[in-house]
């Protein structure tokens, strides 16, 4: 009998190039925004699942929910305080109801995906270049200013992003890495690094100071843990290890080095808060006055008012909270009721993620610890646990349960079309035999 072939379906490629765009604010705003990402998004989806497809994307989708249930339940139970919360305080702006509807679609395409890594190498493949020109964008204003990109903030035209997307483009180009160092495809590999390394130079130079110091941290994780649980043998062992070492230490010098930089307006909004926080730690980056922790306090007083349902109202222009850290901020203004549902998701993204790397030891699964923890720390420092960074942590780094690796997975049997649908096929999803077939 004939191995299944590998196909692709059209309308899932439509898809996956239409959720691609999110990751650049000038070709979103290009396409008309959200809405035209949603609606090719899900229409992709539901004629996706009736094409000539190994496995359909519902029934794909339906087993990587049931692993996942846990992870589902809490963030129903989230946007149930969310949405009570609103009910509550004021019901917001549009825009951020937009923002939680694609997080919402994100989850479902990320559950997707981790059940179809021929369909997650090929959304990498589809945002790499997007991610490249949206790079492309930030140098050439940076080249015409002399300044870093905090100053485009100041023209809503230019479209390059906040500190909330910049975090989010350490994800991505953290992901894209180590894609590549995974990749077998020697071509890919010629015009991907070249690619990747202008995203890192453009990351140092973005202006703000948080998504630098996350993409160092995230790199020091990478280091850790391929150290740890990198690929076996003596000689394999001393390149990881040897490889872990040199990301750790280069993580380390790089925030020193940065804090000591001279006469380069590129870096002065980076410096000034690197080096206010080695000399100044009380003031997290800031003045003492101004700084993050006396945000946080007006959310912890909040918080301690009403601590089982907050003070209501949406995460945007809330004045119970301080706005700078959504970890306090999420008490003030949600609760014990919806905070700790979410605190509890961003802690079992980690455990899945930890978990993947123990099982599958390969760069994906070690991105994916990566952006776990990325999330977690811009989530202590930063209002950013939706938008831009959580949808790339569902999306690309997917910190789900998933059923095995993808060399010995085989959760589902692939139904002969010819025979009606009634009889297994003796191959797997990825048109390998079944073992012991």
């Amino acid at each position: 009998m004939k191995k299944f072939k590998k196909t692709i379906s059209v309308p899932i490629l439509v898809s996956l190039m239409a959720i691609a765009c999110i990751v650049s604010p000038a070709i979103l705003n290009a396409i008309g925004g959200y809405r035209t990402i949603v609606l090719l998004a899900i229409l992709g989806a539901m004629f996706g699942q009736y094409g000539k497809e190994d496995r359909p994307v519902f029934v794909a989708l339906r087993h990587s929910m049931r692993l996942n249930s846990g992870m589902m339940l809490l963030l129903l139970w989230f946007y149930v305080a969310v949405v009570f919360s609103a009910l509550r305080g004021g019901m917001g702006t549009l825009g951020e109801w937009k923002t939680f509807g694609v997080n919402i679609l994100a989850l479902f395409y990320g559950l997707f995906l981790s059940e179809n890594p021929k369909y997650s190498r090929l959304l990498l493949f589809i945002v790499g270049p997007l991610i490249f020109f949206h790079a492309l964008l930030s140098n050439e204003y940076v080249a015409a200013t002399g300044h870093d990109l905090r100053d485009a903030l100041n023209d809503a035209a230019v479209g390059l992003g906040h500190t909330n997307y910049w975090t989010m483009f350490v994800m991505l180009a953290t992901v894209l890495m180590c894609q590549l160092l995974k990749e077998k495809n020697l071509t890919i590999k010629i015009i991907g690094f070249p690619m990747v390394a202008y995203l890192y130079a453009t990351v140092m130079i973005c202006g703000f100071a948080t998504p630098v110091a996350l993409f160092l941290a995230g790199h020091m994780v990478l280091g850790v843990v391929n150290s740890w649980y990198g690929k076996k043998g003596f000689l394999k062992s001393l390149i990881r290890i040897g490889l872990g070492g040199v990301l750790v230490v280069l993580s380390i010098w790089g925030a020193f080095k940065i804090s000591t930089l001279e006469g380069d307006e590129r870096f002065v909004s980076i410096q000034y808060r690197f080096k206010n926080m080695l000399e100044n730690p009380e003031g997290g980056g800031y003045e003492v006055e101004n700084s993050r922790f006396n945000l946080a306090l007006i959310s912890w007083d909040t918080f301690k008012k009403s601590p089982f349902f907050g003070c209501g109202g949406t995460y945007q222009n809330n004045y119970g909270s301080g706005g700078h850290q959504a970890f306090v901020d999420y008490l003030a203004i949600y609760g014990l009721f919806g905070a700790i549902p979410f605190i509890a998701f961003v802690f079992l993204c980690i455990a899945n993620s930890y978990r993947r790397c123990k099982v599958e030891r390969d760069w994906n699964a070690f991105a994916s610890l990566a952006c776990s923890v990325i999330f977690l720390l811009v989530g202590i420092v930063n209002p950013c646990w939706y938008g831009d960074p959580f949808t790339v942590l569902l999306i690309y780094a997917q910190p789900f349960k998933r059923s095995l690796p993808a060399f010995q997975r085989v959760p589902l049997p692939v139904f002969d079309r010819r025979l009606g649908g009634a009889l297994p096929l003796p191959y797997s999803p990825y048109g390998q035999p079944f073992p012991g077939r």
